[in-house]
């Protein structure tokens, strides 16, 4: 009913919107010392390095390439899109805070320091309209009633024929296994 979906799109609000996003581009400086671990002063060196030589005019997306420890985005440059939250947050304070095009100084985080350029301006959060996902919401909907229903008459039938249902010699289906329990 549209009671139902409407109850529906309240309660999952959050699988109808979006955080607030936006595309930057970072290098990730994360020098380790002898136990594998972040050497944070080593790192902060090469990151206002890296910096400097940024505010000098080099190539952010070479230098990206050759200097960054994130391997999911030097490949690209250093370009990522990220949504708020989604980062961690010295990270997501410092990538959201900056203008369009502006470069953040050295920030450090549980990963090393960060050298994070704005690409685009912060796209705001959005939500689906429930006229949008209506459709959706209702099949699902349906079809999860089907699954519950059919369920039910499964477990009726079972419950109606237990014992009633002989076989003929050599045709008897084998036993099935016991439901695993929650605790198995």
């Amino acid at each position: 009913s549209d009671a139902d979906v409407l109850l529906h799109y309240t309660q999952n609000q959050a699988q109808y919107s979006a955080p607030e996003s936006r595309d930057v581009r970072h290098i990730l400086i994360s020098e380790k010392d002898g136990d594998d671990k972040v050497d944070y002063p080593q790192s902060k060196a090469e990151a206002d390095r890296i910096y400097a030589e940024l505010r000098g005019g080099a190539d952010f997306a070479a230098l990206a390439k050759a200097e960054s420890d994130d391997p999911g985005s030097k490949d690209q440059g250093g370009k990522l899109t990220i949504r708020r939250g989604e980062t961690v947050p010295p990270f997501d304070k410092a990538a959201f805070s900056l203008e369009r095009g502006e470069l953040s100084r050295p920030v450090k985080s549980t990963f090393g320091y960060h050298v994070i350029e704005a690409l685009t301006a912060v796209r705001p959060a959005t939500t689906q309209k429930l006229e949008e996902v209506e459709d959706s919401i209702r099949q699902q909907l349906l079809q999860e009633r089907k699954n519950e229903e059919m369920t039910k008459w499964v477990e009726d039938l079972r419950e109606r024929y237990a014992g009633k249902v002989t076989y003929a010699v050599g045709f008897e289906p084998p036993e099935l296994p016991e439901a695993p329990t929650e605790t198995e």
